[in-house]
């Protein structure tokens, strides 16, 4: 279940504070609201989550942040992945050029090899 899309984003911003630790009265100062609708607010978000306490509310919070921080932390922006995609693409054109190289050498080498004394002959 995600917990952001089943809470309103007040209740949401409630669980938030209670999950580091906030009182209802420190809930109410810090969002400009009484203490009884943090209450009021922090009991609408525990039975919207279908959850038995504040803790089990709390910790779903806490697990959803943790994974949306990882992922928009460690998710590249479009100027990376373009870089990445370039580099990508010259990789290949690099392995293309040192299979091309290869290629030459086998044929050069062909024929700079030794010859049999008619072969030589023929050639001149």
């Amino acid at each position: 279940m995600i917990v952001r899309d089943v809470l309103t984003a007040r209740q949401y911003e409630v669980l938030g504070l209670v999950a580091r630790g906030g009182t209802a009265e420190s809930i109410g100062h810090a969002l400009n609201i009484s203490p009884q609708t943090a209450r009021t607010h922090m009991q609408a978000v525990v039975t919207r989550l279908k959850v038995h306490s504040r803790a089990q509310a709390a910790a779903m919070w806490a697990a959803e942040e943790a994974e949306r921080l990882c992922t928009t932390w460690f998710a590249p922006g479009p100027r990376a992945r373009r870089y990445h995609q370039r580099m990508r693409d010259l990789e290949l054109v690099v392995k293309d050029q040192r299979a091309h190289i290869a290629n030459m050498e086998e044929q050069l080498l062909g024929e700079m090899a030794p010859r049999s004394i008619g072969e030589q002959e023929a050639m001149l």
